[in-house]
């Protein structure tokens, strides 16, 4: 004894005469639609936004939900963890000794931030509530810069001469 559906009427217990000829009696039609979703501030990678009853449906069913994956682009500058956002910015080596203001580049626009005197390579400066909006929470993440001392690959005479001139300094 096998069992299985009915391959005439599809498990309905009628064959229908005069089928429909968009959906061949199979009661459901294929349609492309295009849709604005809205997407939150603050999505992430992996995130899914379900679009109730724009989904697929079934004959003598309602529609399902429709599920959007969100992906996120990577940026050059801006790398982000969570709501946290993280950038590396090159700096002279006058600026870190001698301590000074320097521009950073936030999501919300450029910050001023102070260096100190004495500021060493590879130190982080937080920016309190300068990242990404919290997801379905209130607030927003930090910025956090990384201070790269950049160190000049070609010097002139009097650069040279200069930097020879810090070096009987200890500097």
């Amino acid at each position: 004894m096998v069992q299985m559906t009915c391959q005439m009427c599809r498990g309905q217990g009628r064959v229908l005469e005069s089928p429909c000829g968009i959906c061949n009696g199979a009661g459901i039609k294929v349609e492309e639609r295009t849709l604005n979703v809205s997407i939150p501030p603050g999505v992430n990678q992996g995130n899914k936004i379900k679009i109730a009853g724009e989904g697929d449906a079934y004959p003598g069913s309602v529609k399902g939900d429709l599920y959007v994956c969100i992906e996120v682009q990577p940026d050059d500058f801006f790398k982000r963890d969570g709501s946290n956002t993280y950038s590396t910015i090159d700096i002279k080596f006058s600026e870190v000794a001698l301590g000074s203001q320097i521009d950073i580049r936030t999501l919300h626009g450029n910050e001023t931030i102070n260096l100190p005197m004495g500021t060493q390579s590879g130190s982080i400066f937080r920016l309190k509530e300068k990242g990404i909006v919290k997801l379905n929470q209130k607030g927003m993440g930090d910025h956090y810069v990384t201070v790269n001392v950049a160190v000049p690959q070609k010097l002139n005479d009097d650069q040279k001469e200069a930097v020879q001139a810090l070096a009987k300094f200890g500097l």
